[in-house]
């Protein structure tokens, strides 16, 4: 369970990207959520992309390699950053089809 959500970084690098993620996965898992006097631990998985401008690639190609990201963070363990880069558009082209 659990929401999903969407960070669009403009002019940021990939290592950014990251390290941002990674830095906001460690704040919230130091955060206390009390409920009901029973205190709740929370954890994020996140899924990163960037695109640096690579010809042939689309909206679509950046947010199905994020999707993918995220999915594999979350088979690995969850509460942690996975990256999938973007290389070119007929390896993007293959991350939409599965």
């Amino acid at each position: 369970g659990g929401e999903e959500f969407c960070i669009i970084l403009p002019e940021t690098a990939p290592q950014g990207a990251v390290a941002l993620a990674e830095s906001l996965r460690n704040v919230i898992e130091t955060l206390t959520v009390v409920y009901e006097n029973q205190t709740i631990p929370l954890t994020i998985s996140c899924g990163v992309s960037s695109y640096l401008q690579q010809s042939g690639i689309l909206p679509e190609h950046l947010f199905a390699a994020a999707d993918k990201a995220l999915y594999l963070a979350k088979q690995q363990g969850r509460n942690q950053t996975q990256e999938i880069a973007l290389q070119n558009e007929s390896q993007d082209k293959q991350l939409d089809e599965q």
